[in-house]
């Protein structure tokens, strides 16, 4: 995680981030890291979002990350529990249809950076967006 935030500080930063793990000074550290990285102070209430994909589709997050910035270079969105990546059961009733963020992962927009962050310890490996997230990466 060092590297990354070593990569965070020269401002040199990825499309997506997937933060995954239950240590919250790591979550909120790398949280912290990248709006002062991406974001001026002023620019902090047009270009910053935060979800809870509990409560909100996955296709209004990406929908947000598709959206030009305004007043600024770059957005940063942040969407928590992400349970569609994961095994563990939900007790939401939102309904995730992945197929518009795997579009997304394979062609992420240059001006926005997309945070997720699941407080898990492992992503099930099995589904497609998991698949996306690791082809992106390699990249």
């Amino acid at each position: 995680m060092i590297s990354e935030w070593e990569k965070i500080e020269k401002k040199r930063f990825a499309p997506i981030y997937l933060i995954i793990g239950t240590e919250d000074y790591i979550i909120n550290e790398t949280k912290k890291r990248l709006v002062a990285g991406i974001l001026d102070r002023e620019d902090t209430d047009f270009n910053y979002a935060n979800f809870d994909l509990d409560e909100t589709a996955i296709e209004q997050v990406v929908e947000e990350a598709e959206t030009i910035p305004f007043f600024g270079d770059r957005r940063l969105i942040i969407a928590s529990n992400p349970t569609f990546l994961t095994t563990e059961k939900t007790k939401s009733k939102i309904e995730h249809r992945t197929a518009r963020l795997e579009d997304y992962l394979n062609v992420p927009v240059d001006y926005s950076i997309l945070v997720f962050i699941a407080r898990v310890e492992k992503l099930d490996e099995r589904k497609k967006t998991d698949k996306a997230h690791k082809k992106n990466k390699r990249q």
